[in-house]
């Protein structure tokens, strides 16, 4: 059973930094391809802006302002992924300590408690499963 549950949390685990780790480098593709068409693109617009007059000026700084605002659009887009990219501890701990029956085991995790280093976050989880393991090896505890 306990073993069960250290599979189950350590799987949890791997595929959350999975997801993760793909949301990051879609992520950074868009940002890469995305950020440098689009300052491409400004630089081209810029260039027009110095030999178009009248209504074609007007359109080239619209399109200009329109880019600009795609591109910042991008930054934040990714901002928020990286962000986002952090491992829910608690919910892994959550699942480790899920189905034990014996002991009782008594959680006090801040919530939220996310890492964002998937190796430190395995480390966490093998530390908890350390103290639990010794816990029923070497005490007679009822709680933990």
């Amino acid at each position: 059973m306990r073993t069960n549950a250290e599979l189950r949390a350590t799987r949890e685990l791997l595929e959350e930094s999975s997801r993760i780790n793909e949301r990051a480098r879609i992520s950074n593709d868009l940002h890469d391809i995305l950020g440098h068409n689009l300052t491409a693109l400004n630089i081209h617009l810029e260039v027009a802006k110095h030999v178009c007059k009248g209504k074609a000026l007007t359109h080239v700084e619209k399109a200009q302002a329109l880019a600009k605002s795609i591109l910042q659009d991008v930054r934040s887009v990714v901002s928020a992924v990286q962000s986002e990219a952090e491992i829910d501890m608690k919910g892994a701990i959550e699942e480790l300590v899920g189905e034990l029956p014996f002991p009782r085991i008594h959680l006090d995790v801040c919530d939220p408690l996310r890492v964002a280093n998937p190796a430190c976050a395995h480390t966490i989880l093998r530390c908890v499963q350390e103290v639990i393991t010794n816990t029923l090896r070497h005490s007679d505890a009822k709680n933990l």
